[in-house]
Order: structure tokens, then sequence, then C-alpha cells
């Protein structure tokens, strides 16, 4: 079978849970859920990010929506003359589906490896069909260690950091110089691809009936 990547957007499937994630400010022994301060918002909805900090910026909408935020985004987009968190996500996904476009291009350098499959994910987990097609799929399987099984450095990466190029802000290194951060960001990203695929054949056992 191979990965479509028909223009459009996958219907939502059920809700991924990132409460373990405690990025909003919570307030102990109060009936509020969450309070985002308004220095917070603006850095994570400004427009014209690129890279780490534009995926991030999707991971905290999809976050805040799972940690029960909904009330306090609502109130942050009408203070802000934003449209919807929906919205953003758009633009946002928009935006990274041309970078990820822009490293396929440029035959995946080893260096944008962890950031290309995180690209994936969130927006995969978002639904959006255009980050799902087979060259990228055989991509992010070719990139992982067949003894191991996990996603490490390559050589030239190496090479890069001791240049002194800063390439990935943390990176944990477990055993086998496996990467602890690009192994998560894969497993996330061929998740997505299995929820694809299921989904897509599910539409065409409905249409072929």
């Amino acid at each position: 079978m191979t990965v479509d990547s028909t223009a459009g957007i996958l219907g939502k499937v059920s809700e991924i849970s990132f409460t373990a994630f405690n990025v909003f400010d919570t307030v102990q022994n109060s009936g509020e859920t969450c309070l985002i301060s308004d220095e917070c918002w603006r850095k994570m909805t400004k427009l014209g990010y690129n890279g780490y900090s534009l995926t991030h910026e999707v991971f905290y909408l999809q976050i805040g929506k799972q940690f029960g935020c909904k009330k306090e985004m609502e109130r942050k987009l009408k203070e802000y003359n934003q449209e919807s968190v929906e919205n953003l996500e758009d633009i946002f996904c928009t935006v990274i589906l041309s970078e990820a476009n822009k490293y396929s291009q440029d035959h995946f350098p080893h260096y944008k490896h962890d950031l290309f499959m995180e690209q994936a994910a969130l927006c995969g987990m978002l639904g959006y069909r255009q980050f799902f097609n087979t060259p990228w799929l055989l991509a992010i399987l070719s990139w992982q260690d067949p003894r191991y099984g996990c996603y490490r450095a390559a050589s030239d990466e190496i090479l890069l950091k001791e240049d002194g190029h800063r390439i990935k802000r943390e990176e944990r290194r477990l055993k086998n110089q496996c990467l602890s951060h690009r192994t998560t960001v894969a497993v996330a990203a061929l998740g997505q691809y299995v929820r694809y695929i299921l989904e897509t054949w599910a539409d065409n056992q409905k249409i072929n009936h």
C-alpha cells in the first residue's frame, strides 16, 4: 500500500492526551484549571517563527486543548483579535509543511531528521494528510538503526557539533548512542502514519461496500 498525499484535512480522531506536560500555569487550591499569561500567549502564538520554535507553538496549542484550558484560550483569542485555535494551527502547519517539503527537496540533511519527524508527528496529530506520503515514510524508516531499533546521530552531525554548530537544544544520548528525543519523535511520526493508513483503508472499505 502506498501513502497518498492528497490535499485536505483528515477528520479528527480520538484526542491524544498531553496532560503530563505541565506548560500552563496552574492555580493551586482554586477552581481555575489554568492561567495563561499575556507574555506566554504572545510568544506561543506569534507569527513568523520557523524550525523548532514553530513546532513548539503547535505543541503548545495541542497541550492547551488537552489540559482543560479551552475557555482561557478562547478568552485570549478574543483579547488578541485572533480567529481561532484551529486557524492558528492551519497557519503554523502550512508554514511547517513548506519547511518539510524543502528538507525533502534537499534530500533530508541529517541534522534536519529530528525536526522533520517532529513536524510530521505534531501536524499529523492534527490530521493534516499532506504530511503523509510514501517517500517520506520510507525515509523515516531508513533512518532507524537496524540493530537497536532506535534513532541515532549520523557521523556528519557529530562533526557539525564539534565545529560548534548547534543542532538541537537538548538531546539525551541513551545506551548504544540512541538519541532520546529523536527516537521519541520518530515513534510519534510513525504512529500518525499508522493512523492515516488505517483511516484511509477504512474509508476505502466503506466506498467499496
